[in-house]
């Protein structure tokens, strides 16, 4: 039996399991950010659906300082949905990356 073929081979194998790690943590941290994208729609379902159901008759001050708040509220909504859909385009990425080297190493 040839040593150094034992070697590469263990070598090949000790590769694939990291990549398969890696594999599986990205996808677990993909699954986390789709459904962190999820609950931040159905927050924004939920407030739009409160904003028109609550806020009509307000006037004033009042109405003043919840335009204020309304417009900070979905500028930053906006801005973590954009935020969420870059990092999930980035982990698929990195996932197809890793899915590459692990044919290559097959």
């Amino acid at each position: 039996m040839d040593l150094s073929k034992v070697d590469d081979a263990a070598v090949r194998l000790a590769k694939l399991a990291k990549i398969r790690y890696k594999i599986l943590a990205l996808e677990g941290y993909r699954g986390n950010v789709r459904q962190a994208l999820q609950s931040l729609e159905d927050a924004k379902r939920t407030y739009r659906g409160a904003h028109g159901s609550y806020t009509g008759s307000w006037q004033g001050d009042t109405r003043r300082a919840y335009e204020e708040m309304a417009l900070e509220l979905n500028h930053t909504g906006n801005r973590a949905n954009h935020t969420g859909e870059e990092l999930l385009r980035a982990l698929n990425r990195e996932i197809s990356s890793l899915h590459s080297e692990e044919r290559a190493l097959k």
